[in-house]
């Protein structure tokens, strides 16, 4: 089914379609659906909605996946197709999904496919495409609904960006695996943020064992007593490079633990500092 509702955006353009478990264990007991909005000329971008219920949510939390953040979503003879399967914020979202909690995973506008770098996520560019997804998507959930954001790895560019460009238009921010060791082209630009100034709630999700040199925990003490702090101990079967999604910089084998934790903060305002 494709609808079309009018807001202050061009155009939003939905996209409705049922996942199941025997097809893609990821979308395990949700129901899922594209939401493609325009909010620049000639530029759309698509986001991955995710639901258990089918009202009634307290939040809607909005996800910025790692390295590249381009999922290429698209939905063929019935079936939602993307990229970035193994990507922590992708392939655990259905443990986030609650009856309090709707889970959007953004794609990259189409004019970023090629790349979607620091440059588009220091922009004001991305400002207004992510507030033109937001209110796409609370038209749809609905406007009683907080917002919040998660973002994971070189998500979290966009992520502590945004934290400081949106103050009073979310009510959360989650950054997990942040970039705390910039370097070259990667996350450059989060040179001299100061996640403290920020006005919403956030969180900090980290693995105290992170192996990416990108993404050290030992920096995160700078916001120890100001930024809440949720520390990830063990792992199970790690394999691949340092910083990719399944060694302890993608939380392997904590994947439900640290999404349900997480929820726990957002709904009920309960931190689990440490997770074993």
């Amino acid at each position: 089914m494709i609808a079309y509702a009018a807001a202050t955006l061009a155009l939003i353009v939905v996209q409705m379609a049922p996942s199941f478990a025997a097809g893609n264990p990821q979308a395990e007991g949700l129901t899922e659906q594209i939401v493609e909005t325009t909010p620049r000329e000639g530029v759309y971008q698509r986001s991955l909605l995710s639901r258990k219920a089918t009202q009634g949510e307290k939040w809607l939390v909005v996800s910025f996946p790692g390295y590249p953040g381009i999922l290429r979503l698209a939905q063929k003879n019935g079936v939602i197709e993307y990229e970035l399967k193994g990507n922590f914020l992708v392939r655990a979202r259905r443990h986030l999904v609650s009856n309090d909690i709707a889970v959007a995973t953004l794609d990259c506008p189409s004019d970023q496919l090629a790349d979607c770098g620091d440059a588009y996520r220091a922009s004001d560019k991305q400002v207004r495409d992510v507030e033109a997804q937001i209110e796409a998507l609370k038209a749809i959930v609905g406007p009683q609904v907080k917002v919040a954001l998660i973002g994971t790895s070189y998500g979290t560019v966009s992520t502590e960006i945004l934290a400081l460009k949106l103050g009073g238009k979310v009510d959360a921010v989650i950054h997990t695996s942040s970039i705390t060791m910039p370097r070259r082209e990667r996350g450059l630009v989060l040179n001299g943020i100061d996640l403290s100034k920020a006005t919403m709630r956030q969180l900090l999700v980290h693995h105290q064992d992170d192996p990416c040199d990108l993404t050290p925990f030992a920096p995160l003490k700078k916001y120890e007593g100001v930024i809440p702090i949720m520390r990830v101990k063990g792992q199970d079967n790690p394999h691949g490079a340092d910083c990719q999604a399944f060694t302890a910089h993608g939380f392997v084998g904590r994947e439900r633990v640290v999404m349900n934790s997480i929820g726990d903060w957002l709904v009920n305002d309960h931190l689990t500092e440490v997770i074993e």
